[in-house]
C-alpha cells in the first residue's frame, strides 16, 4: 500500500534570534540591526530535525514520541505546511487537518461562533459546510454557553475543546495530533480519543503525539521515538514505548514528576496521595532483607467513582532499568469501582530482587483503554540487604548477578556407576 505521508531525509534549522519569513516579523526586526549602537541578532544555528526519514501507509496511526525539544511538532509543522524544511522532501497526499498548536487559528477578539466559522474557513471548509456541522460542532465541543463569548476569555481546556471539535468535523484524510489534548479533563480526552478511533476506522491516516505512554499504546499501530531531531527507534509499539520508558527513567526523570516530565494532575478523576513500602508490622520501611516479603500500599482519592480501574507498580533498579511491572490487570485482580478514600496493597511473598537500591513508578489507569489517570514517578524507594544464612551472608550483587534471584527446584538424572565393593553390583557383573 502507498504512503500518504512521508519523510525522506527530512531536515530543518532554526537561527535562533533570526526573524522569521513573514513581513510583521521582518519589521520588527530592523531595529535591532539598524539601531543607535548597530546591535546584531544572535543567530546561531539549531537543528530541529537531522535526516528524518518514515511512512505512514492509509489508515495507520503513527506515534511521534521523544522529550521535549526532540522534533516531534516541528514535525507537524512541516506536514501541515506551516514551515518548510531545509532539505529532504515530505510529502502528502491527501485532505488534511491539524490540531498541532492551541488556540492555532483562533482570533481572540471573535467570539467561539466566530470562530468556529473562521477556523473551518483555514481548514478549507466553506460556511455552508460549517453550517452544516455546526450543531454538531458545538454539541462536541460542549460549549452552548459559551459561544457568543470572546474566545480570549476562554481557558486553556475550552481552547482545546473548540479548536479539536472543528479539526475533526472536517472529515479528514489526515489528522494531526499534538499534545494539546493534555489540558483537557479526562472525560473529554475519553471523547476525543473515541473520536480519533472512529476517524481511523473511516481510512483516515492519523500522526498523534503525545507523553502519555498508555494512549500511545492503545491508539498506535507504529511508534516514531525523536530525539535531538535524530530518529533514536521505530517500530514496534509496546517495544520502543518500553525502551523510550526506561531511558527516561535512567536520566533521573522522577521526584514527583512523570517519566513525559509533566505534571500530576490533581484534579483527576482518581489521584494517588501515598505509596509507601510496609513490614510485617504495617509500618513503612526503607529497608528489606533479600527474600523476605515485600508489601507496597498505594493510597488514593478518588474525585469521582472511577469504574474498573487497573493499577500497577514498575520496580525500577537503581542504576536504571525496569525490573519488573505488578499489575492488577494481568493478575486477575479486578477493582470494580473506586470511589472516596482507599488502599490498594499489593504483596510479593518472597522478594527475588538482589541487594542494592529500587524505585517504584505508580500507575492508576483505565483497564479498558488504558486511559491514564494518575502515575508517580518515584513514588517510593528501597533497598534490598543481603540476607543473613549460618554465619554467613549472601553476596549477591546486582552487577555480578543481574537483578532478580529465582530459585527454582534442582534435580540431578544420572546414570548410576557400580560400586565394586557392593555384592549385589559384582553379582550383577557375572
Amino acid at each position: 500500500m502507498p504512503a500518504v505521508v512521508a519523510f525522506d531525509r527530512v531536515s530543518k534549522r532554526y537561527r535562533l534570534g533570526a526573524s522569521g519569513g513573514s513581513l510583521r516579523e521582518r519589521l520588527a526586526e530592523w531595529p535591532k540591526r539598524f539601531g543607535g549602537r548597530g546591535a546584531q541578532p544572535d543567530e546561531r544555528e539549531f537543528w530541529a530535525l537531522r535526516d528524518v526519514s518514515f511512512a505512514v501507509e492509509r489508515g495507520e496511526v503513527l506515534g511521534l514520541i521523544g522529550p521535549n525539544g526532540a522534533g516531534k511538532t516541528t514535525s507537524l509543522k512541516l506536514l501541515s505546511g506551516v514551515t518548510k524544511p531545509t532539505s529532504g522532501t515530505v510529502r502528502v497526499k491527501g485532505r488534511l487537518s491539524a490540531l498541532i498548536e492551541l488556540g492555532a487559528g483562533f482570533h481572540p477578539e471573535l467570539t467561539g461562533r466566530e470562530n468556529v466559522f473562521l477556523n473551518g474557513a483555514i481548514l478549507g471548509l466553506s460556511r455552508a459546510d460549517v453550517q452544516a456541522r455546526f450543531d454538531s460542532i458545538v454539541a462536541f465541543a460542549e460549549l452552548e454557553h459559551f459561544l457568543d463569548t470572546p474566545v480570549k476569555r476562554y481557558s486553556s481546556g475550552m481552547y482545546v475543546r473548540l479548536g479539536f471539535a472543528v479539526a475533526v468535523h472536517v472529515d479528514p484524510e489526515i489528522l494531526l495530533v499534538d499534545e494539546v489534548l493534555a489540558v483537557g479533563d479526562i472525560a473529554f480526552q475519553r471523547k476525543c480519543l473515541d473520536r480519533i478511533k472512529a476517524i481511523r476506522r473511516a481510512g483516515a491516516t492519523v500522526l498523534f503525539v503525545s507523553h502519555h505512554m498508555r494512549t500511545m499504546e492503545s491508539l498506535c499501530d507504529r511508534i516514531v521515538w525523536l530525539e535531538q531531531g535524530r530518529v533514536r527507534e521505530s517500530g514496534d509499539v509496546k517495544a520502543v514505548v518500553a525502551a523510550y520508558t526506561d531511558a527516561m527513567n535512567e536520566r533521573g526523570n522522577l521526584a514527583g514528576t512523570r517519566a513525559d516530565g509533566s505534571e500530576r494532575a490533581a484534579d483527576s478523576d482518581v489521584v494517588m496521595t501515598r505509596v509507601r513500602v510496609v513490614g510485617e508490622d504495617g509500618g513503612e520501611v526503607e529497608s528489606l532483607d533479600f527474600g523476605s516479603p515485600l508489601t507496597v500500599e498505594v493510597s488514593y482519592r478518588a474525585n469521582r467513582p472511577v469504574i474498573d480501574p487497573s493499577v500497577d507498580l514498575a520496580i525500577f533498579a537503581g542504576h536504571g532499568p525496569r525490573v519488573c511491572t505488578l499489575t492488577t490487570r494481568l493478575s486477575g485482580f479486578e477493582i470494580a469501582r473506586l470511589e472516596g478514600e482507599g488502599v490498594v496493597r499489593c504483596r510479593i511473598d518472597t522478594l527475588p530482587l538482589t541487594p542494592g537500591r529500587y524505585s517504584i513508578v505508580a500507575a492508576i489507569f483505565d483497564r479498558e483503554d488504558l486511559t491514564m489517570y494518575d502515575q508517580w514517578n518515584a513514588a517510593a524507594s528501597f533497598v534490598v540487604r543481603s540476607r543473613a544464612v549460618g554465619n554467613t551472608r549472601w553476596q549477591l550483587t546486582q552487577e555480578e548477578h543481574g537483578v532478580l534471584y529465582l530459585a527454582p527446584d534442582w534435580a540431578l538424572d544420572a546414570e548410576r556407576v557400580p560400586d565394586p565393593a557392593d555384592p549385589a553390583a559384582s553379582a550383577t557383573r557375572r
